[in-house]
């Protein structure tokens, strides 16, 4: 049963879904992943949010790292996002040098690409969960 968690407005509106070109660029979507990254029989992929909480709660798992585009967007928002996964009870860091947003600077506040995503972290930061640097999870490995 999720709880019962505020959820105030992002800091700027991607609606425009954030180009700064004025570009239409056509959609095609991946056909398979990084050929560096090996899917096994024992990974579990999922676009089902629940089916997600689902398998963590079925192996225990209660902390979950976050990473990807567009933070504010399918990061935070998705079924299997920091969203859901904080209201039923995850613990949750987002993994803030592996994400970007979708951010027009043409738009409201005006500031840059990279000023915008910071402006996403430190909402997520101040409503959602905790962040993380890639360094800090290297550094904790033995």
């Amino acid at each position: 049963m999720p709880r019962p968690h505020p959820n105030p407005p992002l800091p700027f509106d991607a609606r425009e879904n954030g180009s700064d070109t004025n570009e239409v660029v056509g959609f095609r979507a991946w056909t398979r992943q990084h050929p560096a990254i090996e899917i096994t029989d024992e990974d579990l992929i999922s676009d089902s949010g629940r089916e997600v909480y689902s398998f963590l709660h079925h192996e225990g798992i209660t902390n979950l790292f976050i990473m990807g585009v567009h933070t504010n967007m399918c990061v935070l928002h998705r079924t299997f996002g920091i969203k859901p996964m904080v209201t039923w009870g995850l613990d949750v860091a987002l993994v803030r040098d592996l994400t970007d947003c979708i951010y027009n600077p043409a738009k409201p506040p005006y500031v840059s690409h990279d000023e915008g995503t910071e402006l996403v972290i430190q909402h997520i930061e101040k409503y959602w969960c905790p962040s993380v640097l890639t360094s800090d999870l290297l550094d904790g490995l033995p």
